[in-house]
């Protein structure tokens, strides 16, 4: 076991403990103390980990220069403004909602913003990339063929897609947030 995953496992029996015990009676029998000791090992670090995942997330927001963006697209749906009006402004609402959907989706999804169906024992991650190769495959794509994502958001699928192929991919997007991003 590497030394992150020991001091994530010990953060994690932390944090899951401080929780289990926050919301457990006061008195402990031995097998609930053994039970406690199995649910602190098994999601202690998953709770650790989630709990980690949400702080760079909050942090990444902290530091975005998009807090702006919040008022322009809540704007657009001020009551005095039709959607005559809307549709004028057009790529300024699909800019805002993308420079806000952004941030979210990457937390949400990592780089690659796709749904996949799960299978029995697989992750989320896991099911995002299979379901990449096997997109990958049922186009045919070979080393040296040259990919067109469009819509790419950040580029993720694009990038998973030409690592795994060797193909070359070309990905275009619109919002310029999600190019500087990718």
């Amino acid at each position: 076991m590497s030394q992150r995953t020991m001091m994530e496992l010990g953060a994690g029996v932390v944090v899951g403990g401080a929780v289990l015990l926050a919301i457990s009676p006061s008195s402990f029998s031995l097998s609930g103390l053994s039970m406690l000791a199995v649910l602190l090992l098994g999601v202690g670090p998953l709770l650790y980990k989630g709990l980690m995942h949400t702080i760079e997330f909050l942090a990444s927001l902290s530091r975005s220069n998009k807090h702006n963006k919040i008022d322009g697209y809540n704007n657009q749906y001020d009551e005095n403004k039709s959607a005559e009006d809307r549709n004028k402004d057009y790529a300024n609402l699909v800019d805002s909602y993308y420079d806000l959907a952004t941030e979210f989706y990457e937390w949400g999804w990592g780089t690659s913003f796709h749904f996949a169906d799960r299978r029995k024992g697989e992750t989320f991650q896991q099911s995002i990339l299979r379901h990449e190769y096997f997109l990958a495959g049922r186009l045919g794509t070979k080393k040296g063929a040259t990919l067109l994502d469009c819509g790419c958001g950040i580029g993720g699928a694009g990038r998973n897609n030409a690592r795994f192929t060797g193909a070359n991919t070309k990905a275009v997007a619109i919002n310029p947030f999600q190019v500087d991003r990718g």
